[in-house]
């Protein structure tokens, strides 16, 4: 039933995204295929990362609880700085970060820890109470609570494929739990 609510959420999730304006899903008035391959490259990383830090989290002698989470998040965060640094002169020759403005700085890094400090903490604090075939799919809610807060904070308007999109998400995570 999880693979089937997977389904469903993705179906969800294709409603919740889906633009009806075709400038949107072109770039330059072509079809962007470095745009999807590199989308579902991060897809494949993303789920061996997932895979790797459920691993990490259920393994016996790590300290089980928020706790213990904190320090598998904490040290993947550092391990991920020294590792994106050290990549820093072969990937961006022309030290492009160091030019970005303060303003940006702040605001990657206060998303940043949200995302992998806070984020990562909830999740693998789900994989103590659930299995990776339900965490994962419901975490991948995100274009549901994305489309509810850009109608709460920035009043964009609510479509028929948003309200689609949204009962399908629903539907599906509920689908993973039916046994």
């Amino acid at each position: 039933m999880a693979v089937a609510g997977t389904i469903v959420i993705l179906s969800g999730i294709w409603f919740l995204s889906h633009k009806t304006v075709s400038s949107e899903m072109h770039f330059h008035g072509k079809f962007e295929f470095n745009g999807v391959v590199f989308s579902l490259a991060t897809a494949v990383v993303w789920s061996i990362s997932l895979t790797l830090m459920d691993f990490a989290v259920t393994m016996p002698g790590v300290v089980s609880g928020l706790e213990g989470n904190y320090a598998i998040v904490t040290v993947r965060i550092v391990g991920m700085t020294i590792g994106m640094l050290a990549l820093a002169p072969l990937l961006d020759r022309r030290h492009e970060f160091l030019k970005v403005k303060l303003r940006t700085v702040v605001l990657l890094c206060v998303g940043g820890l949200v995302a992998n400090g806070l984020g990562w903490l909830l999740m693998n604090y789900s994989f103590l109470n659930i299995s990776e075939s339900q965490a994962v799919p419901i975490s991948s809610t995100t274009p549901l609570f994305s489309a509810l807060a850009g109608f709460a904070f920035f009043r964009e308007k609510i479509k028929g494929n948003n309200i689609l999109g949204a009962i399908l998400v629903v539907a599906g995570v509920v689908m993973i739990f039916i046994v």
